[in-house]
């Protein structure tokens, strides 16, 4: 152990430790990482070469020699990174260098470690300390190693002669901390060394460490970066030109050259004026210019601004000796401040707009705010403003203005004119020349245009909200070309969107105002319904009401039998005028009625005459002038098709789905009510009706002949009344059983409903018992029509089952109205008498009253 050897290692060491903790805390420097890089390795190889010259232990005889070469091979690597990077040549370390510097090392360790079983690190020579000697790639590491610092020397003289004053200290304490590992090295190589078999080099690092030290602490390397010349003129963007006092080119930089295009050596030498004849009268603008900033503007293919700063030079004594002139091209600066102010503009065009409309509530209101802004700002000479319902397909246009005249058009089917063209790409569309060929090209179906001549510029921005194109904006030039930019598409492609925004806005205020008004109209409809509990009452308020949703020419209402397939209109009113409509069986004509009840869904069709769009079946047409816009509601009620209600129009596309739906929900309310006043009407005909035959019952008969009674007394008029009995009924009944009885009982009640009057009363009295009533009608007449009855009833066989008939006779009692009688029961007490009498004579026989049968 060499106690002096591994204290001076150990100096050596922890100086360099030093420098690499320095070098770490100041990392964001540049060359930092490369002076931390070259200190740590530089610890690496003095502390493993102290501990090689004590007694530790050691797995082999050179374990802690063999580690030195860690650092050995990694300083100098380092160290001419470093160099590069410290006097501004940081381009030659690429990434592919870096890894070509890092070859040598890598075999230089692996072939020293592996040195025993080939022998080309050491040459079979080496001995116990001995590591200054050694084989062939001992001298090839040596040599290549020496090459790299002796490149990092070269680079800092180089930039010693060239550096200003302030940095040069930094560079010769870098110099001088390399020369002195260099030096103990040679002297250890060459055999000059005091010290045989000693390595002189990690020694020197104390002194490389205090030269370093003296360059970070005093000199401020790291916290002050040099800033080669190179970098500074070479590398800049600006242009510099170095004239003397003869306006003579002494100097120039590569910018400089990229802007006159001219060869440095035909430059050197030459005055401004004849290098650039061309630009005479700006040179001599500058002439006598010693100092100052000025701005100025080259034509050529675009114009080209630059910012011109004039310098004066002197010499150490103060004389001036020329100026020095730096170019910078400002053009970009220039083109940016403009697009800043055009986007100035064209935000406070935004605002503008944006706040006028954002000032409205109305729908009208903004498409009128919308399309002035668009007229005067685009000097526009046609403006329109469309909308886009997705519902219906179709494009509305509420504002269409050319020059001074508000256009008024029809909705359109979407598809058609190159607005469905913008909604369809969701691109604006700018035609600025050959207006006719362009948009022809586009393959769109043309539509007549309200101008007299097609226009020379045409510009339409789709309004978009939600991912939803909602309408076009569209704008037209007259009389040039050309009449609008592709800022004016960018501006009103922003606009549009506000105005989209503030249009579905308006839209759902409406909607919500509208649907606010309709359920109060539904609210008054359900109500109206409700009051009206007869099927003839219901309808024209049905009808009356529903007129408050849309504008309607014709209205029908048609019930539906489930059992028979039987549609049957009950209510059909056009213009005025009600029509009327057989029933048909939906199975053989099924027409748009039989459709919708079938399918059990609404039908609309916004024009029955579209041939593109024609109605799902055959129409069934009942005269008067066909529809355009037919909307049919099913009824249903507990799950069950009562019957259809529509609503038409004489005018295409009358609809909107928000009448629809309204008529919708009308249709539930009317289904319930219409079921109601068919059970009402039941109710009420069962309450006067016989159920069995049909015929008014003994209510209705009493009501009726009372008034009769009343009517021939004021009147004067005659009034027979006869009464009628099945005979031998009861044997009926026992023979064939009640259901043959009630079979009889309804063929005489179809006869009555055949063989009497209109004005006449049939009504079943009970049991087998009728009484009619023949007002206005002398005893006689009425006895020749009963015995007509009579005879009509005899002769007539009443089928009560499969090849089974049977037939009946009457027995019939006539009484007249008298004037001692003064009610309607003294005149049936009367006609039951003469039907006793009738019955008691032997049955199927007729007998008219008199004093007698008292």
């Amino acid at each position: 152990m060499n106690l002096s050897y591994t204290i001076a290692l150990l100096a050596s060491a922890t100086m360099a430790g030093i420098i690499a903790l320095i070098a770490w805390q100041r990392r964001s420097a540049p060359g930092a990482h490369a002076l931390f890089a070259l200190a740590l390795a530089l610890l690496v190889w003095a502390l493993t070469y102290a501990i090689h010259w004590t007694e530790v232990y050691r797995p082999t005889p050179f374990f802690w020699l063999d580690l030195t070469y860690l650092g050995v091979v990694a300083a100098p690597t380092a160290f001419f990174a470093f160099t590069l990077l410290f006097t501004g040549s940081a381009s030659h370390l690429s990434r592919r260098h870096i890894l070509l510097l890092t070859i040598v090392p890598l075999l230089t360790v692996l072939l020293l470690w592996t040195d025993r079983w080939h022998h080309l690190f050491f040459g079979g020579q080496r001995s116990a300390g001995a590591i200054l000697t050694g084989g062939l790639w001992f001298w090839i590491n040596a040599i290549y190693l020496y090459g790299l610092v002796g490149l990092g020397i070269f680079f800092l003289v180089r930039y010693l002669v060239r550096t200003p004053s302030l940095y040069r200290g930094q560079g010769v304490a870098i110099l001088l901390g390399a020369i002195f590992p260099v030096l103990g090295s040679i002297a250890g190589i060459a055999g000059i060394s005091p010290f045989p078999d000693l390595d002189l080099t990690p020694f020197a690092f104390t002194l490389t460490g205090l030269a370093w030290a003296y360059g970070l602490f005093i000199q401020r390397m790291l916290d002050i970066i040099p800033i080669a010349r190179d970098v500074l003129i070479e590398n800049i963007s600006d242009s510099v030109l170095v004239l003397d006092t003869q306006d003579r080119i002494v100097d120039l930089n590569p910018s400089a050259l990229r802007l006159i295009n001219r060869p440095a050596k035909s430059l050197l030498g030459k005055n401004l004026v004849d290098i650039l004849p061309a630009r005479r009268s700006l040179i001599e603008r500058f002439r006598n210019v010693w100092e100052g900033e000025y701005e100025i503007t080259l034509d050529g293919d675009g114009p080209r601004y630059l910012d011109v700063r004039i310098s004066p030079l002197h010499d150490r004594r103060g004389a001036f000796t020329g100026r020095a002139i730096v170019l910078r091209d400002i053009t970009d600066r220039k083109h940016a401040e403009q697009e800043i102010r055009q986007h100035l503009i064209e935000l406070e065009t935004i605002n503008a707009v944006s706040q006028a409309v954002a000032s409205q509530n109305e729908l009208k209101a903004i498409l009128q705010v919308t399309g002035e802004q668009v007229r005067q700002l685009l000097n526009a000479h046609g403006v329109f403003i469309s909308l886009y319902d997705t519902q219906t397909n179709t494009i509305s246009t509420p504002y269409w203005r050319l020059y001074d005249k508000f256009i008024s058009v029809p909705p359109m089917s979407f598809g058609q004119g190159l607005t469905s063209h913008i909604i369809h790409t969701r691109q604006p569309l700018l035609i600025n020349q050959d207006y006719e060929r362009q948009s022809a090209a586009l393959g769109v179906v043309r539509l007549e245009s309200p101008a007299r001549n097609p226009p020379k510029a045409w510009l339409g921005v789709p309004m978009i909200v939600s991912d939803q194109v909602i309408g076009v904006i569209g704008a037209q030039n007259y009389e040039r070309e050309n009449a609008f930019t592709e800022n004016d598409v960018r501006v009103w492609t922003i606009i549009a969107t506000n105005v989209g925004i503030a249009i579905r806005n308006a839209q759902l205020y409406d909607e919500t105002r509208r649907y606010a008004d309709q359920m109060a109209v539904l609210n008054r409809i359900g109500l109206a319904l409700t009051e009206d509990f007869t099927m003839d009452r219901l309808l024209p308020t049905l009808h009356k009401q529903c007129q408050q949703i849309a504008p309607i020419d014709a209205f029908y209402v048609a019930l539906y039998d489930e059992r028979t397939f039987q549609r049957r209109v009950v209510y059909f009113d056009d213009r005025g005028e009600q029509r009327a409509t057989p029933p048909t069986d939906i199975r053989v004509a099924p027409g748009l009625t039989g459709y919708i009840i079938q399918t059990r869904q609404t039908l609309y069709l916004p024009d029955t005459l579209d041939p593109a769009h024609p109605p799902p079946v055959p129409l069934i047409r009942t005269g008067g002038q066909p529809s355009r816009s037919f909307v049919g509601v099913p009824l249903i009620w507990r799950d069950h098709v009562v019957g259809v209600i529509s609503m038409q129009s004489y005018e295409p596309n009358a609809y909107s789905p928000q009448q629809i739906h309204l008529l919708e929900l009308v249709a539930v309310q009317a289904a319930i009510a219409i079921a109601n006043a068919q059970l009402y009407d039941q109710v009420q005909r069962l309450a006067v009706t016989d159920e069995l035959t049909g015929l008014p019952n003994r209510r209705v008969l009493y009501e009726r002949g009372a008034n009769e009674v009343n009517r021939a007394k004021r009147f004067n008029h005659p009034l027979a009344v006869a009464m009628l009995d099945i005979d031998h009924f009861k044997v009926v009944n026992d023979t064939y059983l009640h259901a043959a009885g009630d079979l009889v009982l309804r063929a005489i009640a179809e006869a009555f409903r055949q063989d009497l009057r209109n004005t006449d009363l049939a009504t079943r009295y009970g049991g087998e018992e009728f009484v009619l009533v023949f007002p206005e009608t002398e005893g006689s007449v009425a006895y020749q029509v009963v015995e007509r009855l009579r005879h009509h009833i005899a002769h007539t066989e009443v089928a009560i089952g499969q090849n089974k008939t049977i037939r009946v006779t009457l027995s019939a009692g006539i009484a007249m109205l008298e004037p001692a009688m003064t009610s309607f029961d003294e005149l049936i007490q009367h006609a039951d008498q003469a039907l006793y009498v009738a019955k008691q004579a032997g049955r199927d026989r007729t007998i008219v009253w008199s004093k007698d049968l008292q």
